[in-house]
């Protein structure tokens, strides 16, 4: 946690329980760390907070216990609490009469009215009356002797809250794919044009003198690795872990110049660094994830692998996805971070 920053933890897709967990576990720990002031002073808030402090006719949480202790004893702390939810009247009385000040949009239930009278002196039929017909945009804040109307200003962040809808909802598929190691957004802005996201088919494949890229469109090679035998991987392998080879050769029984055309061989084939014993980044050295992307971001194959198998004499053909980032001539490598 930093001061000026806003942390979003985002519960959207876990179960409700597992919601619970989280929501205790993070304010419990969070609140311990304040009490020892291992971080700085800040204001928590909980959006759907009757999910993780319903008042006791509504059940019970596992958060309910901290987040009230939180509501009562943060602030002395340098712990705030926020709550938000469109029914007051699920939320813990005793969370809710914690509030010092209150922000009330347009309520109509008579149970959510009752319970915003009783968290809040001042509140009169007069004023319930008012809240129930307040229009879009204003709110009642109550806090001060009494009780203040506002104009609430349009938000100035990205809405994320959006009803879905049938007209807005995108096909999404798994794939396998390399992950993008620069975001589309900072591309675009770097080019001050609109990209797409492409992801190529390619398939993974290898006999047993190599390992191939091939293109599941056009069944071209698009990038091809060497295998080491045996006595390279091993010298390879006490290359990177002495830094010597004088040692690897009293290591190995070998004699130096031995080792030496040895480590020749693995850098030709781009298996080791031409000016270090390192391992170069390739893409045979990355590792693929399993992401969720939009059906229409992903190109269809011209090829299965069994065809490129038979057709190239391999022995295995394994499908993968490499991202582009397109708009007409211009073609971003997210994972090289360069134009191609």
């Amino acid at each position: 946690m930093e001061p000026g920053t806003a942390s979003v933890v985002n519960l959207k897709a876990v179960e409700p329980e597992a919601a619970e967990i989280t929501v205790y576990s993070l304010a419990k720990r969070l609140f311990d760390m304040r009490k020892r002031d291992l971080i700085p002073p800040f204001l928590m808030v909980l959006e759907e907070a009757h999910n993780y402090a319903p008042e006791q006719s509504f059940g019970k949480a596992l958060s309910n216990d901290i987040l009230r202790k939180i509501a009562s004893e943060g602030r002395k702390f340098g712990l705030g609490i926020g709550v938000i939810s469109q029914r007051p009247a699920r939320i813990d009385k005793n969370v809710l009469s914690q509030a010092n000040t209150q922000f009330i949009l347009r309520v109509t239930n008579p149970n959510d009215l009752k319970a915003i009278s009783k968290s809040f002196e001042g509140v009169t039929s007069e004023v319930e009356s008012m809240i129930k017909s307040l229009p879009p945009g204003i709110s009642f804040v109550l806090g001060n002797e009494y009780p203040v109307m506002t104009n609430v200003r349009k938000r100035r962040s990205r809405h994320g809250g959006t009803t879905e809808t049938g007209d807005g909802f995108v096909e999404k598929t798994g794939i396998s794919a390399f992950e993008p190691r620069v975001d589309k957004d900072d591309v675009e802005n770097e080019q001050g044009i609109k990209l797409d996201e492409v992801y190529r088919p390619l398939f993974l494949c290898e006999d047993s003198e190599a390992r191939y890229l091939v293109d599941a469109k056009s069944m071209e090679v698009r990038a091809e690795q060497q295998k080491l035998n045996d006595r390279e991987r091993r010298v390879l392998d006490l290359l990177q872990e002495h830094g010597d080879r004088q040692d690897v050769a009293d290591e190995t029984n070998l004699q130096l110049q031995k080792v030496n055309r040895i480590t020749q061989s693995i850098r030709d084939k781009d298996r080791m660094k031409q000016d270090s014993f390192e391992r170069p980044e390739t893409v045979f050295s990355l590792e693929s994830e399993e992401l969720r992307v939009t059906t229409e971001a992903v190109q269809d194959r011209d090829y299965t692998g069994e065809q490129v198998v038979e057709n190239m004499d391999l022995d295995s053909a394994e499908l993968v996805h490499y991202p582009y980032y397109a708009s007409g001539d211009t073609v971003f490598d997210p994972v090289a971070r360069k134009k191609v």
